[in-house]
């Protein structure tokens, strides 16, 4: 299995990342590069996560909504990537808006 993390020959381990932001900065890119409306509704993490569990257990199918999607769009994590900059140079390559054209122009030709 491949590691998503770099090392250096003192076998320190790094964070690389381009962008650091939150879930609602992302969704909030998305929506405007999209031109629609920003979401405005908020339904509480825990009465989410709570239909997830119920969806998981009782679904026929396959549910879309799980813990894991409940977690992954409900929580921030922030990955800091100080110690490549500084010890490896590392330079991100792409910022928040130009991450979002990108998946706004695959989704748009899609």
């Amino acid at each position: 299995m491949e590691s998503w993390r770099e090392k250096d020959k003192e076998n320190d381990v790094f964070n690389v990342v381009s962008v650091v932001c939150t879930v609602k900065d992302l969704l909030n890119e998305i929506t405007n590069q999209m031109k629609i409306d920003p979401i405005k509704k908020y339904i509480p993490y825990s009465l989410i996560y709570l239909n997830a569990v119920f969806a998981e257990k009782f679904s026929k199918n396959e549910s879309s909504l799980t813990r894991f999607r409940v977690k992954t769009f409900g929580t921030n994590r922030i990955i800091i990537n100080k110690k490549a900059i500084k010890k490896l140079g590392f330079k991100p390559k792409y910022n928040l808006k130009e991450i979002v054209e990108d998946m706004v122009s695959w989704y748009n030709n899609s």
